[in-house]
């Protein structure tokens, strides 16, 4: 599917028993990097993440509020905190206030 709304691009899909969803972009710029999501050793969504700690992407599997926040975090410029991202139990939602 594809969203027509303003900010970052977005689009989800379902694979077989799995939602996934991305907002942005997942190309990682100079200086920045990858920020993995894990719960139970298994990686729930992926945030790409500039050199000046803003979010440029977000990517998650049967987490679409995960990625509505992130949406606007990156629409806002917000500078996030990589280690609060790879958190489980920090909300992205929280993060999202700047």
């Amino acid at each position: 599917g594809q969203a027509d709304a303003p900010g970052a691009p977005w689009f989800w899909s379902d694979r077989y028993d799995a939602h996934v969803e991305a907002v942005g972009d997942m190309t990682v710029p100079a200086g920045g990097r990858i920020v993995d999501r894990e719960v139970r050793g298994v990686v729930v969504a992926s945030f790409a993440l500039a050199a000046d700690g803003t979010l440029r992407g977000a990517a998650s599997i049967d987490d679409p509020m995960t990625v509505k926040a992130a949406r606007r975090i990156i629409d806002r410029g917000i500078v996030v905190d990589a280690a609060a991202l790879a958190d489980p139990a920090v909300p992205v939602k929280s993060l999202a206030r700047g």
